[in-house]
């Protein structure tokens, strides 16, 4: 009896064992079942942006980890979290780039990583709802493939330029001034095209609010002992070249020879034919242009009227472009604003070169035409004579 009774009580500690041992296991399992999985609130899509070669990540990082719904699953408060970054100055969810250098230039099957820091502790601490499984701080890794990007449109930067106007500023010191001249009368990349106010080698690509979307640079060697008939060669520079990519083009040619026209000082405006002409009034639009994006003038210089000549002392030459002046103010009358072009030169090609940038002075207004032509054609003291005639084509 007594064999029977221990042996009851035996089989009683070793069953009780087992329902306790269960229970444990069981618990654990709910318990871990009852956790969340921090990978389920990462994307798995990411968007990117850009031509192939030129892409960037265009999806932010901190769209990376769904981490509103995280918080609401956790019953975690906004404030709490935001406080709980506040006091250890750097969030317990943080996400970065392993490698940032690529973006800018990703193609199609790159493959971005982004590293996803989780401080499992902390979040655990602020949780009022569900808890997330995991303990400590852990780099989580996930990987996106790029696909889908565009392949970049071939263009060719030198198919606006049509020349390289250079002329000598002093003799003794054999200084050169150089002037880029590209095709203004058309688009290019569907931007319009601007030459350099400075004389330097570039040009400038500008949208239909006359805004630069890019500058065109190019290096040269030196210019020294040029002449008419010579050839320079351009090349495009990196920094423009990239710039060119980031919009969406892929460029076919970097370096070429361009032809060399020399210049002369243009005195005698009969030689302006009608082509001549039509080029002037485009220089000086075109600046007129960026006036009103860049300076508060207060007003619209609403349209040109005529451009003009003047010689004084036959040794200073001028184009004068007319234009009317409308102010914004209600019941304001119409004036008028004239625009100078100094020192313009007649290349070997026998077209027009601005040397100097276009000029004005927005106070000198005149109520009429004859005002101001009245005012051109006058001789001022230490002038020995003026012609001031308008240029008809």
């Amino acid at each position: 009896m007594k064999e029977n009774k221990s042996k009851k009580i035996i089989i009683g500690i070793i069953f009780a064992v087992i329902v306790v041992a269960a229970g444990v296991v069981l618990t654990f399992v709910i318990s871990s079942s009852s956790k969340l999985n921090f990978e389920n609130y990462i994307t798995d899509t990411i968007e990117f942006e850009g031509k192939n070669g030129t892409a960037s990540v265009k999806t932010d990082l901190t769209e990376v980890v769904d981490i509103d719904r995280l918080l609401s699953d956790m019953q975690i408060s906004q404030t709490d979290y935001s406080s709980l970054s506040i006091k250890n100055m750097s969030e317990p969810i943080q996400i970065h780039y392993k490698d940032k250098t690529i973006d800018g230039k990703l193609k199609n099957d790159d493959v971005v990583t982004i590293i996803i820091s989780v401080d499992y502790d902390k979040m655990n601490q602020l949780a009022q709802g569900k808890k997330l499984k995991g303990k400590g701080i852990q780099e989580i890794s996930k990987e996106y493939t790029v696909q889908g990007l565009e392949e970049l449109e071939t263009i060719n930067p030198f198919d606006v330029i049509k020349k390289v106007v250079v002329y000598k500023e002093d003799e003794a010191f054999e200084y050169y001034t150089k002037k880029l001249v590209v095709d203004t009368s058309k688009k290019f990349l569907n931007y319009t095209v601007a030459e350099d106010e400075n004389d330097n080698f570039c040009y400038h690509l500008r949208n239909d609010e006359g805004e630069d979307k890019v500058v065109v640079y190019f290096d040269t060697k030196n210019i020294v002992n040029i002449k008419a008939g010579d050839s320079i060669e351009l090349t495009l520079n990196k920094d423009s070249k990239t710039q060119l990519e980031k919009l969406g083009y892929q460029v076919e040619e970097t370096s070429k020879k361009i032809k060399v026209a020399t210049a002369q000082l243009l005195t005698d405006y009969s030689k302006i034919n009608k082509s001549n002409y039509d080029l002037i009034k485009i220089k000086f639009e075109n600046y007129v242009k960026s006036l009103n994006r860049d300076y508060s003038i207060d007003g619209n210089l609403a349209s040109f009227k005529d451009i003009y000549y003047r010689n004084i002392n036959n040794n200073r030459f001028t184009l004068v472009a007319l234009y009317q002046y409308q102010e914004d103010s209600v019941g304001a009358g119409v004036e008028y604003i004239p625009f100078l072009a100094d020192d313009v030169y007649f290349d070997s090609d026998g077209e027009v070169v601005f040397k100097q940038n276009i000029h004005f002075d927005i106070t000198e207004r005149y109520q009429t035409i004859n005002d101001f032509v009245n005012t051109y054609s006058k001789v001022d003291l230490g002038e020995e004579s003026v012609v001031f005639n308008k240029i008809v084509k």
